[in-house]
């Protein structure tokens, strides 16, 4: 506060000699009055008279107040000046009493709380009332007051900030708190208010747990979870007794909307139900599963199997669980399908399924086919696997591959026979003109030129139907599976030559158009042969009255990489052309069945392409057909390619008038 003017001395009145009366009698009044100071204050804010502990609470000096060099009202704190000077008016004016608790700053500027109150009392003079009364000080005690008033302000807003409805209740159930949350679930739960009872806010038990709230009241915690159909909510109600000095004398209530939780536990027991019938489904059924849990330092592990896979393998449940994959025996074909499996983790291949050979524990040997999804589960990889045995699929299939073959070489047998006639027929005849050379006496040493001729002539035609009966030969012959790397132009080529006389006497034209730098290709050289022948009798069948027979080769590097997760360095492609009748577009998707043909009772049963078509899916290729009635047909065969490369043969354009 700053310093006061000074106001001008003035020659003693009646008035302030009356002052001067008391101020002389007041000490001795309030002598022996502890922490209270009396006062007399004029209507002008001035003290005609004050106890010295004004000095102690405003650092001001009596005297200062009694000389008028300072007035009360100037010290008040601003922001409660207003309302001091208000009801000094008031009480000067009506009420006749003034009772205030405010603000002031002292000397040195440092606030300080007082009380201050007494009525009005009349003055010498009527015009003149005065205020007689008391002024203490309340610092300690308003702060403490204060400091509890920001406490529950604090506490308040912590309970407000809450999710949960929380309330505070007295020993006859009278709501004395609730925060928001709890207001919004009242509304929620039907009640009309937050004041009185919690009787009078939820009238029915169906909408509140009454009965828990009573446990609370009467000092025991109260538990309960409730469904309200009505409103399709569940909320959780717990009371907890409030004590005092040992006794209970409220409870406080924690309301929570636990319906979320409430349907995820229901789902959760659910699901868990799923999984236990699964988990009975998966041990009966017929197929193999497994559960991998992989990672980087441990490897993959084996964490769960069916009944059906143990009896697959040949092991116990205890024996497989825990066992890394790499302690299981297996064929040469496990490192491929580990490594197809690493790369698949790292995003590189989509998911496959994979055909290898197993050693059960009793050392039996097994084809299975296995595939699996991976996933990431608490940072670790977790796969689910499925395993089947298709050791009598394989050899099913082995059977009908021999059958389809035998057919076929039945087919060549008849074709080739008049193949093998003709230069049969010319052998016969030059042996009988060497014969009747021979028999000539004496022998005739002139025409020994002529019998050397007649006799390269024998052994031409000779090496002519070896080579068709070598061809024949080795194409019906049974040959155990071997995958070594091999030209498809040399697949080709010998495949065309079984075949080259159906050419020939088809009138068909036969065009060959090799790419250059085609890759060597891994496979089984007999089967791949008996595709090709399969596809190009077909092609010349197609064909009746002659027309053109188109093969080509060409390698793709990049384009088919991503279709098969087995091929690295590309696909080589072969393309089989024919300008024969074509295929009806309903056939086009069913040409690959098995035993679906479209062709006559007498000219096969339908193995042949779907035989094919095995045999390149497992070399892990693809074969694909494009026709259109009366344009011809082509069919196009994708096999993986090896690293190196061969140089193509010559190109072939020949034509046989008959």
């Amino acid at each position: 506060m700053g310093q006061l003017k000074k106001k001008a001395t003035r020659p003693k009145t009646r008035r302030s000699r009356t002052v001067a009366h008391r101020q002389t009698q007041v000490p001795s009044i309030c002598d022996g009055i502890k922490d209270l100071i009396p006062f007399v204050m004029d209507r002008k804010g001035q003290f005609e008279a004050v106890d010295a502990g004004i000095e102690e609470v405003t650092e001001y000096s009596r005297q200062s107040f009694l000389d008028r060099n300072v007035t009360l009202v100037e010290i008040v704190h601003p922001d409660d000046r207003q309302a001091v000077e208000s009801s000094l008016d008031s009480a000067w004016d009506r009420d006749k009493y003034f009772q205030a608790d405010f603000r002031v700053f002292t000397r040195q500027g440092r606030e300080r709380w007082i009380s201050m109150r007494g009525p009005v009392v009349p003055g010498q003079e009527e015009s003149d009332p005065l205020l007689r009364g008391v002024i203490s000080d309340i610092t300690v005690s308003k702060e403490k007051e204060l400091g509890l008033e920001r406490a529950d302000r604090v506490f308040r807003a912590a309970l407000d900030g809450l999710c949960d409805g929380i309330g505070i209740l007295s020993d006859q159930c009278g709501i004395k708190f609730i925060n928001q949350a709890m207001s919004g679930m009242v509304c929620k739960l039907g009640g009309d208010s937050c004041n009185g009872s919690i009787e009078d806010v939820f009238r029915r038990e169906d909408l509140f747990p009454l009965q828990t709230v009573d446990r609370g009241i009467e000092g025991c915690c109260g538990f309960e979870d409730r469904d309200i159909p009505a409103l399709g909510k569940t909320f959780r109600a717990r009371t907890f007794p409030i004590y005092s000095e040992g006794e209970p004398i409220g409870a406080m209530v924690h309301l929570r909307d636990i319906t979320r939780i409430s349907r995820m536990e229901r789902r959760l027991k659910e699901a868990s139900f799923r999984v236990k019938i699964i988990a009975q489904a998966a041990n009966v059924a017929p197929l193999g599963i497994f559960i991998l849990e992989d990672d980087e330092v441990e490897g993959a592990r084996f964490r769960f199997v069916n009944e059906a896979f143990c009896k697959i393998t040949g092991y116990d449940r205890d024996d497989i669980l825990d066992m890394h994959v790499s302690d299981m025996p297996y064929s040469e074909e496990f490192e491929e399908v580990m490594s197809c499996y690493r790369r698949r983790l790292r995003g590189e291949v989509p998911n496959s399924e994979h055909e290898l050979q197993f050693i059960r524990k009793d050392g039996t040997a097994i084809h299975v086919i296995c595939m699996g999804a991976s996933t990431l589960h608490e940072g670790k990889i977790t796969t689910v696997g499925f395993l089947r045995d298709i050791t009598s699929r394989k050899e099913l299939q082995k059977t009908l591959e021999l059958s389809q073959r035998l057919a076929t070489l039945g087919k060549l047998s008849a074709e080739i026979a008049h193949e093998i006639n003709n230069p049969m027929t010319s052998i016969l005849t030059f042996n009988n003109l060497i014969d009747r050379i021979l028999e000539q006496e004496p022998f005739p040493v002139h025409r020994i030129a002529e019998l050397r001729d007649y006799i390269g002539y024998t052994s031409s035609e000779a090496k002519r139907c070896a080579k068709i009966s070598k061809s024949l030969l080795d194409f019906s012959r049974e040959h155990d599976v071997s995958l070594e790397e091999h030209s498809i132009h040399s697949i080709l080529e010998k495949t065309l030559d079984i075949l080259r006389h159906r050419t020939k006497f088809g009138d068909i034209k036969l065009v060959t158009s090799y790419g250059e730098n085609i890759p060597l290709i891994l496979c089984d050289y007999h089967r791949i042969q008996q595709v090709f022948c399969n596809i190009l009798w077909n092609a010349i069948d197609a064909m009746p009255d002659g027309g053109v027979l188109s093969v080509a080769t060409s390698f793709e590097p990049e384009e088919q990489k991503g279709a098969n997760p087995q091929c690295r360095q590309g696909m080589v492609k072969v393309v089989v052309s024919d300008s024969g009748t074509g295929i009806p577009p309903e056939n086009l998707d069913r040409i690959f069945e098995p035993f679906f043909s479209t062709k006559t009772e007498k000219s096969g049963v339908g193995l042949g392409l779907a035989v094919a078509y095995g045999i390149i899916k497992k070399h892990g290729g693809d074969i694909q057909v494009q026709s259109r009635p009366g344009m011809g047909t082509s069919f196009t065969v994708l096999l993986p390619a090896g690293a190196e490369s061969l140089p193509p043969p010559e190109a072939v354009e020949e034509e046989d008038a008959g």
